[in-house]
């Protein structure tokens, strides 16, 4: 009884009853022929929201008011809550997750093995968002920008965002900031992480050579066994109601 009642809460959590992987290359991928399998994986995360493979959530319209019921989009589509969008090595360029809200996390995490490059990540509108293992500094590929590179925050006409957890993330502006002087800190840094959305979870994160560190202004946000390496502003400023724990930061200017 008690192994048929836990299936049943899988299924009703997820909406299907066994959780699925998919897979993104931008080296080896296809947005044309691949159907996300790790034999004929897509190309870009963009092209699997563009196309609406993604079973979620959002509101009926906008802007968005409080109370609104959230209606299902893309119903019937392959990747749904509870599924691992696997990400393989190269660059994925700027994710944005956005108008997604899921009855269950959508993990999207670094094949294993390998190390995804992304030069921005936005979650903005979402809801049930896992993000681990990825790279991210807009020095990969094109022109560098200054910008915060990492962001989950609300947004006023689309729609707040809520539990997203974010771990075991490398974000700093450049590799290499040995050659900085003051100018390049205050001037070309970018800053790390903005937690704008209520109970974003940031843990076990390497946040290096950046303007501001951390920046938390979101409800219940848990900040826990990251590292600060290098800052010119300040390494961790919580203005939210925030649990901030064994996170360290050292300056470099």
């Amino acid at each position: 009884m008690r192994l048929l009642m836990c299936s049943i809460a899988v299924l009703c959590a997820t909406g299907h009853a066994f959780a699925a992987s998919f897979h993104i290359d931008p080296v080896a991928g296809s947005n044309a022929s691949g159907d996300g399998s790790a034999e004929r994986p897509w190309r870009s995360l963009r092209h699997v929201f563009d196309a609406g493979l993604i079973e979620t959530r959002n509101w009926p319209t906008y802007p968005y008011q409080t109370g609104m019921p959230l209606v299902t989009v893309n119903a019937g589509a392959p990747v749904r809550a509870g599924d691992t969008i696997w990400l393989h090595a190269g660059d994925h360029g700027d994710l944005a997750i956005e108008h997604a809200y899921n009855t269950a996390p959508i993990t999207l995490a670094a094949a294993p093995g390998e190390t995804p490059r992304v030069r921005t990540l936005l979650i903005r509108s979402a809801q049930h968002w896992t993000v681990r293992g990825l790279a991210i500094s807009p020095s990969f590929g094109g022109q560098y920008e200054t910008t915060t590179i990492v962001e989950a925050v609300d947004h006023n006409w689309f729609g707040p965002t809520w539990d997203v957890e974010l771990a075991d993330l490398d974000v700093h502006s450049v590799d290499d900031a040995s050659s900085w002087g003051p100018a390049e800190w205050v001037g070309l840094a970018s800053s790390g992480v903005e937690i704008g959305g209520d109970r974003v979870r940031l843990s076990d994160s390497r946040i290096r050579n950046v303007r501001f560190g951390i920046v938390v202004t979101g409800q219940d946000a848990g900040v826990r066994r990251n590292i600060v390496d290098g800052f010119s502003a300040d390494g961790i400023r919580a203005s939210g109601i925030a649990a901030s724990t064994n996170t360290t930061a050292s300056r470099t200017i």
